[in-house]
């Protein structure tokens, strides 16, 4: 029920709360659920961030539980146990696309908060103050939980599959007698034990170039990731009458660039101007699962590669660390959030735009039209609201380290899974990696 709590009620209102002298103001300008959100998008123009959302943010969730109870319940005379935790590994790594629409909020609402307040020296300190800002409702965070509980259930029953195939097969296509009986500590890169379809026993080794491209590539995922972070992620530049006010001060600027902890700061700020309990609870929450999942996860995923495939450990201690690495690549939502970057670029106008226009633009369309023909205002501040978004460098660097540290991750599990489950049935994928990488050892 959370996802349906969660696309159906309140996610969120805009507001601006201005205060003038001693009188405050708080203006309720758009109120939105996650459904009505996606709808209006669709309306508005912005058609590809709409249905991104409509089909990964509130369809797949559901298709995702529907799958996973399909292959969780179906009889193993019609799926073989095998084939079953392939698909059980597969739904859980997919499983992280469902939590876009929090990525997509949570960066929307960075990026348009905005204080503005009048010039030193003309009026007293704090005479005029004009916050735009996002408000989060119950809808975001009961998305944010129904990830959690998702993800934590999708291990919880490859765990229970992964214990029943074990248990229901003394010689499974789990740990093989030959790694359990190994005590040897060996290089992953340094010997591979592996069967051929009639049982013939082979050695097998990495070409000598994987070891070498492997390490490089995942120091320059890590290096890209926190340079990534700390750079400008986006630029955003603001217009209209709300960017007219910021004219005024010379300390306030119609352009802003954001890195990705410039994002964890505004959030911070956000629950420091709310002030409630309920505000800084949820938002604390939110700024741990933003900061786990794009950033220490992603990390954390690329170190233990690296431990993997260049520290001598016995295979009991591989098959542990590997499966510790299955979890944290579940939790790795970095290319969630460069995805997330995406949309907004490309649609962050239209949604700018329609915040204000139902209380700004069309009452005031005449005297904004007027104010053009006087040329009193440019062309692009003819309007109440705007915002305009571009893609910074450290963007660059963000998304080349996500693809990379994906890309490691499904090389070195694969390899992981020919080393500890030599008697497995693979895929193309899997023989593909035999042919190309490994050469036989004598």
């Amino acid at each position: 029920m959370l996802p349906v709590s969660g696309h159906i009620s309140p996610a969120g209102i805009f507001q601006a709360d201005i205060q003038l002298a001693t009188t405050d103001v708080s203006i309720q300008l758009y109120n939105f659920s996650g459904v009505q959100a996606t709808i209006d998008l669709w309306e508005n123009g912005a058609k590809m961030a709409s249905t991104t959302l409509m089909v990964l943010a509130i369809c797949w969730p559901y298709v995702k539980q529907l799958i996973t109870l399909w292959f969780w319940c179906v009889s193993s005379n019609y799926i073989s146990h095998e084939e079953r935790g392939a698909w059980l590994r597969r739904i859980g790594r997919l499983s992280k696309w469902s939590a876009l629409d929090v990525f997509f909020l949570v960066c929307a609402l960075s990026f348009q908060r905005m204080t503005i307040t009048n010039p030193d020296g003309v009026f007293p300190p704090d005479f005029f103050v004009l916050n735009l800002l996002l408000v989060l409702n119950w809808g975001i965070y009961a998305n944010m939980i129904a990830q959690l509980v998702t993800n934590l259930s999708s291990h919880y029953i490859l765990h229970l599959h992964e214990k029943s195939t074990a248990v229901s097969k003394d010689d499974s296509e789990g740990f093989s007698r030959l790694c359990r009986s190994s005590e040897s500590s060996i290089l992953l890169f340094s010997e591979f034990h592996l069967y051929s379809e009639n049982e013939t026993y082979h050695r097998y080794k990495c070409r000598n170039c994987l070891s070498f491209g492997v390490g490089l590539l995942g120091l320059l995922s890590a290096l890209m990731l926190i340079f990534g972070s700390i750079n400008s992620i986006a630029d955003v530049k603001i217009s209209g009458l709300v960017a007219l006010l910021t004219d005024f001060n010379d300390d306030i600027s119609r352009s802003t660039e954001f890195t990705f902890f410039d994002l964890i700061r505004v959030l911070m700020e956000q629950a420091q101007y709310e002030g409630s309990i309920s505000s800084w609870i949820g938002l604390i929450a939110l700024v741990m699962f933003f900061v786990l999942t794009a950033f220490v996860f992603p990390l954390l995923q690329t170190f233990i590669v690296m431990l993997l495939c260049y520290v001598s450990l016995t295979d009991l201690k591989k098959e542990r660390l590997y499966k510790s690495f299955r979890v944290v690549q579940a939790w790795n939502f970095c290319e969630v959030f460069a995805v997330c970057i995406i949309l907004l670029v490309n649609n962050i106008s239209h949604i700018s735009q329609d915040l204000l226009r139902s209380t700004c633009e069309e009452p005031l369309s005449d005297l904004l039209e007027l104010l053009g023909e006087l040329n009193l205002t440019q062309q692009a501040d003819n309007r109440c609201f705007y915002l305009e978004m571009s893609f910074g460098s450290g963007y660059f660097m963000f998304l080349s380290s996500s693809v990379m540290i994906y890309f490691l991750g499904e090389l070195v599990g694969n390899i992981m899974e020919l080393h500890l489950y030599p008697t497995k049935s693979y895929s193309r994928w899997n023989i593909y990696l035999q042919t190309f990488i490994f050469t036989e050892k004598a």
